[in-house]
């Protein structure tokens, strides 16, 4: 995956030492800025591969690294669809759980990706014009709360009950496999919760782990 990446890396490096005398600033400019996208493309590459691979054990690792970083390899996803993402850790006090972090960095995305997916419906539908999701965390009880909000109008009612069902899915090409594995990481593998619900104007979905310590 990183050949073409190290050809580009190479073609424009000579291309800035061949053309460094000429003085050209602008074009200067240009060979910086492709370097640079390289280097956060090479770095999404190794995130990203570190990412899909199953945890063998578990680890104790700090919830809002582990939020950043799925962020990062979506990063440009998420621009595209003209989507704010913030993140309050404002009233966290303890972040850390035990548990399996890649597949918890899997759970988050596909909640976020569901979000993004409704708000892009919501667009379409000119129920909105900018896409949020709001990511909050914070302790209660010597448990990590994790809640993600958007506001893409929220989950139907009748549908709430079965969001995390098998082959459940409201997507005309969805195939209802993405929530139920979160399911079944959060609550089977690390020992928490994972819950739906809907807010003012839109779907929140609260995640709860055990603090490590």
């Amino acid at each position: 995956m990183k050949n073409p990446l190290v050809e580009i890396a190479t073609i424009t490096q000579e291309h800035f030492y061949n053309y460094e005398d000429v003085g050209d600033e602008q074009n200067n400019q240009y060979v910086h800025d492709i370097m640079v996208q390289v280097r956060y493309m090479t770095d999404t590459i190794n995130d990203f591969q570190k990412f899909i691979m199953p945890s063998s054990t578990k680890t104790v690792f700090d919830v809002s690294e582990a939020i950043d970083t799925m962020l990062k390899i979506i990063n440009h996803n998420i621009k595209y669809n003209y989507i704010d993402v913030s993140i309050d850790i404002s009233h966290a006090t303890n972040l850390m759980v035990s548990g399996y972090k890649n597949e918890f960095m899997q759970t988050l995305l596909n909640v976020v990706n569901n979000a993004k997916d409704q708000i892009k419906e919501s667009r379409d539908a000119k129920h909105i014009q900018r896409g949020a999701i709001r990511i909050i965390i914070y302790n209660h009880a010597k448990n990590v709360i994790i809640e993600i909000h958007d506001n893409a109008g929220g989950i139907p009612i009748e549908c709430i009950a079965n969001v995390f069902d098998a082959y459940f899915t409201t997507k005309d090409h969805g195939h209802g496999i993405g929530l139920y594995m979160s399911k079944l990481i959060i609550e089977d593998k690390m020992g928490g919760k994972i819950q739906a619900s809907n807010i003012d104007d839109g779907a929140c979905f609260t995640i709860t782990l055990g603090n490590a310590t």
